[in-house]
């Protein structure tokens, strides 16, 4: 029963390895011209999403609890939740000893995120290398996207929740919301210049 249990999970997380190219996308990828431009200046992020769904920076105890700079999630509307967590950026996490946001470069960082990991793969987010990591528990997996530069960042859904433990839940895809396409088009900047 154990063995078979880690076969499943064994080929599961061997899938994400292939998976996981296909989120490179092609540059300059623009999603929906309707979709609705969310902007975040102070903190450097921009993307677009579908207009049925709406932004929101999170409760002070949810930043608080993971000392973050701040918290901005991404809502939508499921049968079950009318406040379903899309996407949830988490803008320099856990910033006290060892993780503050001048511990280390980009590369120690992730590398270190990387070892909590079950699996793991590097994709590219706005010509920037980020961290796939995919984390299994006793009944189910689940992925968080993690940067380094231009600011620590790390974005995980709270959407999949019926479908975490199957194949399609341990990446960013396209599903019941498009995330896949939300994260294609992230952009992060020092300055005020518009999304495009």
């Amino acid at each position: 029963m154990i063995k078979s249990r880690r076969m499943q999970i064994g080929t599961k997380l061997a899938a994400v390895a292939v998976l996981g190219l296909a989120f490179l996308g092609r540059p300059g990828f623009c999603a929906d011209p309707e979709w609705v431009v969310y902007e975040n200046r102070s903190m450097g992020l921009t993307f677009r999403h579908p207009p049925d769904l709406r932004t929101r920076e999170a409760a002070d105890h949810i930043r608080t609890g993971l000392n973050a700079k701040a918290v901005i999630e991404l809502v939508g509307r499921t049968e079950q939740d009318p406040d379903t967590i899309v996407l949830r950026f988490i803008i320099e996490p856990f910033r006290d000893p060892p993780f503050k946001s001048d511990w280390t470069g980009a590369g120690d960082y992730l590398a270190h995120e990387r070892t909590g990991c079950n699996s793991s793969t590097y994709v590219s987010i706005d010509g920037h290398r980020a961290l796939t990591c995919v984390s299994c528990g006793r009944a189910a997996c689940s992925w968080t996207l993690v940067l380094a530069e231009p600011l620590r960042c790390n974005i995980l859904t709270f959407a999949d929740a019926e479908t975490f433990g199957k194949r399609t839940a341990m990446r960013p895809h396209d599903g019941r919301f498009p995330i896949l396409s939300i994260l294609r088009t992230l952009h992060f900047t020092s300055d005020s210049a518009p999304l495009k």
